[in-house]
């Protein structure tokens, strides 16, 4: 069985890129269109990392970032690696990358190389 990797994004071009890439190179995947959604598939199935976009409905990227790091439940999660991808890297993105635990990003449009690197670094399958 994989690493399981939690996918959240509400562009469903990129989510089910990214996931049937994921799935084509071993990992189990998750995936959540909205980041509500995110946050309860993270806190319950506690993949061992988390693509998402920063800007999604029902609780954008950043808010779901916050609330899985902080979260009562949360303890599991705390420090599970994120990657966020983005079209627009703002400084509040910059900041938590900065300031996070395992975090990184990645701006829109990226490749799956660049990807699939950056999942191979946080899952120190390097």
């Amino acid at each position: 069985m994989g690493k399981k990797i939690l996918v959240a994004d509400d562009e469903l071009p990129i989510l089910n890129l990214v996931a049937e890439t994921l799935q084509m190179n071993g990992y189990d995947v998750l995936i959540a269109s909205e980041g509500y959604k995110a946050l309860s598939m993270a806190l319950t199935e506690k993949p061992d990392l988390i693509i998402m976009d920063v800007k999604m409905p029902a609780g954008g990227g950043i808010s779901t970032y916050d609330n899985i790091r902080n979260n009562q439940r949360s303890a599991l999660t705390s420090s599970t690696p994120i990657i966020f991808i983005t079209a627009h890297v703002s400084e509040e993105l910059v900041k938590k990358v900065q300031g996070g635990v395992a975090v990184d990003y990645l701006a829109k449009p990226f490749s799956i190389g660049d990807l699939l690197a950056k999942i191979k670094k946080m899952l120190k399958e390097e």
